[in-house]
């Protein structure tokens, strides 16, 4: 069997900093970025993607505090 990663999830401090970040580094177009409620993902193709929550959010999920 195969093992492939299909996603990168990121804890970030600030979203909309990381958001603004990535968007420069990875420079895709609109169509391969998606902002959800409480998340950003980003794209690369039907496989893999980068997808990054506010710290607080993942916190939350997991039961763990900051």
């Amino acid at each position: 069997m195969k093992l492939k990663i299909d996603a990168i999830t990121l804890a970030v401090h600030h979203l909309e900093k990381a958001v603004a970040f990535y968007r420069e580094i990875l420079q895709l177009p609109e169509d391969q970025i998606s902002k959800g409620e409480d998340h950003v993902a980003f794209f690369f193709n039907e496989d893999l993607s980068l997808v990054l929550y506010p710290r607080t959010e993942i916190a939350r999920t997991t039961g763990q505090t900051i």
